[in-house]
């Protein structure tokens, strides 16, 4: 019985770990502007992909 409380807090365990990386792991990624994915792609080919590229990066103001 020890053997099973065992295995199932080493997975619970993980599963925490894991939740907790991928929860920080989004706020390092930047937000897209309001941009669609096929405009931050390129794939419309009406906008020039070095401008998009630069909306995409700039700091985002403090309020």
């Amino acid at each position: 019985m020890t053997l099973d409380k065992h295995k199932i807090k080493t997975a619970l365990m993980t599963l925490a770990v894991t939740n907790m990386l991928g929860f920080f792991c989004t706020f390092l990624l930047t937000e897209t502007k309001g941009l669609s994915l096929e405009e931050i792609s390129g794939e419309y080919g009406s906008e020039d992909k070095a401008e998009v590229q630069e909306n995409i990066w700039q700091p985002i103001p403090n309020v």
